[in-house]
């Protein structure tokens, strides 16, 4: 384009300075001569004029280019910016509904766990409890209370004293039952009390008391020197330091003749 340029650069030179000779000679007409010079100026202002706009129309197009890249570059880290944000958001809501949801499942297990403590704490205690008074139980039944004792002298009106003792087990104040005749219960549980006196009085009769009178025996009536006897047997529930005592208003007949048995059965 460059080599077109300057071809018609001189071209339109040297018609200038041929003194006429392509614009007035004889084979060419003075209007054809005008025609053929004018468009060879408007030949060569259109290619000046297009190597001045060509630049300038393809550096417009080179910017319109840029511009509309750094739109798009723009517009995709605008859209780019959007959604990482748009993701964080995501991912926190998704970790917070996870933190939620995994305390709750934590409170849930909490409260399960402290509900089965409470219930394996309460069977505990009431095993322990079924244990002890079991235990306590078995105890009592295996603690063994017996007595066996003789009157060794006559009671009249009173209070019999058997301070003759055979056998006593389980008892700790046997003294004091010698000196009163009243047994004083030191372990609660289901006794058997049985009691036999011999007398000569005529119509004699004794009584067992525990809480007042439990049971009274007559004896009968005497005939000749012989005595006659009477036996009384009672089961009895006895509480700690309850008492259990004979009581006769006649004369009766000592040593073997007349016993006093007490037996813890349960």
């Amino acid at each position: 384009m460059k080599s077109e340029v300057l071809l018609f650069t001189v071209l339109l030179a040297l018609i200038q300075s041929s003194g006429g000779f392509l614009l007035d000679g004889p084979t060419i007409g003075g209007k054809k001569r005008q025609e053929t010079l004018s468009s060879l100026q408007r030949r060569n202002s259109y290619r000046q004029n297009r190597q001045t706009t060509l630049p300038y129309l393809n550096e417009q197009a080179r910017g319109q280019d840029v511009l509309a890249l750094y739109n798009i570059t723009t517009t995709t880290g605008r859209k780019l910016t959007e959604m990482k944000t748009s993701t964080s958001n995501l991912f926190l809501e998704m970790k917070n509904n996870q933190t939620m949801e995994m305390n709750d499942l934590k409170q849930d297990f909490d409260n399960q766990l402290a509900s089965f403590q409470t219930s394996y704490n309460a069977t505990i205690n009431d095993l322990h409890t079924k244990e002890i008074s079991m235990q306590k139980q078995i105890t009592e039944n295996n603690e063994r209370v017996a007595l066996f004792a003789w009157a060794s002298d006559k009671n009249y009106r009173n209070v019999i004293r058997f301070n003759n003792v055979q056998l006593s087990v389980g008892i700790t104040n046997i003294s004091a039952f010698k000196s009163t005749g009243k047994f004083v219960c030191e372990k609660e549980g289901l006794y058997l009390v049985a009691v036999s006196v011999v007398s000569k009085d005529s119509y004699s009769s004794f009584c067992v008391y525990h809480r007042g009178m439990v049971s009274c025996t007559e004896i009968g009536q005497h005939f000749g020197v012989a005595g006659h006897s009477g036996t009384s047997v009672a089961t009895l529930h006895l509480q700690v330091n309850d008492n259990v005592r004979v009581e006769t208003s006649y004369t009766i007949e000592a040593s073997y003749w007349t016993q006093f048995t007490l037996i813890k059965i349960k």
